[in-house]
């Protein structure tokens, strides 16, 4: 299929806190006028929430995935201009995808263009047993209504606990998830609707992310509930992180378990580069443990693929663990992640020591990148893994081993 334009149409109303007001959108100009026309129609939590096609707050780079054939349609929410809260149907259209916001008349009745009905459900039900288009000017048809996927879970689902803090803009917590009567623990990341536009589509693009991953040593997504405000990701739950592990254990973990961790390490970040992904955040850190102290890629936030249009100007970086090119340019490709990886590995020898101990970030970027400096391999550090820590950390990119390659070497040699 080729790359799908995805576009709104119509004028159309909001579902705003204090009711459904009418509005003007310019699809041109991508802005929305506030009609003086207001509804009394309260909107809760439940509007919308029972019809089985609706998404909630799925943004509109998700849809075309779930609307394979012409005529997929899904019912949802949006977010105009960071104000205005719109329901919209949105349905394949060929080999496009397009948008229709609904709106609703003075005396209550809804519609899009010409079809009107009392509720939503009758006003898409008019539109499959017809067969008329949703506008004269689309020629968009409803055919076949696409139900909630399996990773779009119910907020009411979602208990949480302890805070954790504010990390990129978006509030951490741990959590628990219940299902079936069953509660596990789980990791949860938030984040309102007031929030920015672009702090709300970084967290939409990690839970894209997540869900193309699958393996052992990655961290596992569970779903993400979109029904309403606040957009809640929710991730599997781990107690406790490579790097607590190693601080706590000073001197008494062996140097095979210590390999153990660098192996299985490089096995998630071998398939991190295998799925075309560059996480940009390697350290013990982001690598967490099982109940049985097996290694687990986490800390996806700064994820990316290559070639994607992403600014990451003004984004806090981890000095310590990034590439000379990064530190210069800002520039990430797959080989930077091999680079972060080496310092993982130091990190791992070193029993959670700090990397470049005692040199402020402004001081490590200098001597990287004007003296070409490299830490000392820690003494105990097979010669093996050794060599590997060492052509991890080559200045000129295409010179370092790729994550594929390392994790072979590890764990054959």
């Amino acid at each position: 299929m080729s790359r799908c334009k995805s576009e709104f149409h119509s004028i159309l109303p909001s579902l705003s806190c204090g009711g459904l007001k009418r509005t003007r959108y310019s699809r041109k100009t991508c802005q929305v006028c506030p009609d003086p026309l207001t509804d009394k129609h309260l909107v809760d939590k439940t509007f919308l929430h029972g019809y089985s096609y609706y998404h909630g707050m799925i943004p509109m780079e998700d849809v075309p995935a779930l609307l394979e054939k012409d005529g997929d349609f899904l019912l949802r929410k949006e977010l105009i201009n960071d104000e205005l809260l719109i329901a919209a149907i949105s349905v394949r259209c060929g080999d496009d995808v397009k948008h229709f916001m609904i709106n609703q008349s003075p005396d209550g009745d809804f519609y899009i263009e010409r079809v009107r009905a009392r509720t939503i459900e009758e006003l898409v039900q008019k539109h499959l047993q017809r067969g008329e288009p949703l506008s004269k000017a689309s020629q968009a048809i409803l055919k076949r209504p696409i139900p909630r996927q399996e990773w779009m879970l119910n907020h009411e689902d979602i208990v949480f606990k302890e805070g954790l803090g504010k990390h990129y803009n978006v509030e951490e917590f741990e959590g628990e998830l219940v299902q079936n009567n069953i509660t596990r623990p789980v990791f949860l990341k938030t984040i309102g609707i007031s929030s920015s536009r672009d702090a709300r589509s970084h967290l939409m693009r990690e839970a894209r992310l997540l869900r193309s991953l699958r393996h052992e040593n990655v961290g596992e997504i569970y779903g993400i509930a979109l029904h309403y405000s606040p957009i809640i990701l929710v991730l599997e739950y781990f107690s406790t992180s490579l790097f607590t592990h190693l601080r706590r254990n000073v001197g008494r973990i062996s140097s095979r378990e210590k390999r153990r961790f660098v192996c299985e390490a490089a096995a998630g970040l071998s398939y991190l580069s295998q799925s075309n992904c560059i996480h940009r955040d390697i350290a013990a850190r982001n690598c967490k443990l099982s109940d049985s102290l097996h290694v687990k890629i986490s800390g996806f936030t700064l994820c990316e693929h290559p070639g994607e249009d992403i600014d990451s100007s003004t984004m806090q970086i981890a000095v310590k663990w990034q590439a000379p090119e990064v530190l210069k340019d800002r520039k990430y490709t797959l080989k930077t992640d091999v680079w972060s990886f080496g310092i993982l590995m130091w990190e791992v020898y070193s029993e959670g020591a700090e990397p470049y101990a005692g040199m402020s970030p402004s001081a490590v970027k200098e001597l990287i990148l004007k003296d070409e400096y490299r830490m000392p391999i820690p003494k105990d550090c097979p010669k093996l893994l050794a060599k590997i820590m060492a052509s991890c950390w080559d200045s000129y990119p295409p010179k370092r081993p790729c994550m594929q390659a390392i994790h072979l070497v590890i764990r054959d040699g």
